[in-house]
């Protein structure tokens, strides 16, 4: 169990969830070291670890060899409240237009 629970919001500078998550990029990519690779796919598909670090700092993690690494599972709770934060703005939105 955690230890201390927060809900994910703003970053410390004052940046939203969506925010921070349109800093991110979607990529596909070819490992040139095939040990890195955890199947049989030629390609993959993902985000790169610097844009996620400044974004959300908590979904990374550093390797012993100093590689950066995505932890998606981190990701998912920001990502949940992107679509939260999404969904408040269209319904505002709704109310203003009388839908």
């Amino acid at each position: 169990m955690p230890a201390e629970e927060e809900p994910v919001g703003p970053s410390p500078d004052g940046r939203s969830v969506i925010e921070r998550i349109r800093l991110l990029h979607g990529v596909t990519w070819e490992w040139k070291d095939r040990r890195y690779r955890r199947d049989t796919r030629p390609r993959s598909i993902g985000l790169i670890a610097q844009d996620v670090q400044a974004a959300f700092p908590e979904a990374v993690v550093t390797d012993r060899r100093g590689n950066l690494a995505v932890d998606y599972n981190g990701l998912v709770g920001a990502l949940v409240e992107g679509i939260k934060e999404l969904a408040d703005r269209v319904e505002e939105l709704e109310r203003r237009n009388g839908d």
